[in-house]
């Protein structure tokens, strides 16, 4: 019992470090659409400018980055909801049903 409870634990901390980690990269993320704007806004033509194409390439890196994050943490929540599953014995479906709508809730939202 004392072993679940440990597992569990591990899950939780493992949850909230990629959550802290998603938190990150959307910071990141944000301040490098904050430089883009601010690039298109001090001149015309940005797009050629080799500060554009590096913010760019960086703000791509973050989102996959980002994306990566947001599927780990997706499916170590699945894998807590099974464990659960496993724990207590059959969960109740909607009880499984909204778990998993208020995660793809959330992974949207990130998105956005």
């Amino acid at each position: 019992m004392t072993e679940v409870s440990g597992g569990d634990e591990a899950f939780g901390k493992k949850i909230v470090e990629l959550e802290n980690k998603v938190a990150l990269l959307e910071e990141e993320k944000g301040n490098l659409q904050l430089k883009v704007v601010e690039l298109e806004e001090s001149s015309g033509d940005v797009r050629s400018a080799p500060d554009f194409v590096e913010l760019q390439a960086k703000f791509s890196k973050q989102s996959d980055l980002l994306d990566d994050q947001v599927k780990a943490l997706a499916d170590l929540e699945k894998e807590k909801l099974d464990l659960i599953e496993g724990k207590k014995g059959k969960v109740c479906n909607s009880s499984r049903h909204m778990a998993v709508l208020w995660l793809g809730i959330w992974i949207w939202r990130s998105r956005v």
